[in-house]
């Protein structure tokens, strides 16, 4: 992971709820946990966004951190 990922999964680390787009829709998630080598999100497998975030094996996470930091982050996922 490269510098710049791991000053996000440090920021990520302080955001609880983020919202998750799996196109087309936004929803709120859990960040579960946030660590170097990548973050762990929560959906029920009978959700469509379930299957969206298979279908398209994608993510886009938007949060924003204690003081009004704004994150922004795009991935691949592996389930």
């Amino acid at each position: 992971m490269n510098d710049t990922a791991k000053q996000y999964a440090s920021l990520f680390r302080q955001v609880k709820t983020a919202t998750a787009q799996g196109r087309p829709q936004a929803r709120i998630i859990n960040i579960m946990l946030a660590e170097d080598d990548g973050m762990y999100i929560v959906t029920s497998k009978g959700k469509p966004f379930y299957k969206q975030l298979v279908d398209t094996g994608e993510i886009a996470l938007a949060a924003m951190c204690p003081g009004c930091q704004p994150l922004k982050f795009t991935g691949r996922l592996h389930p």
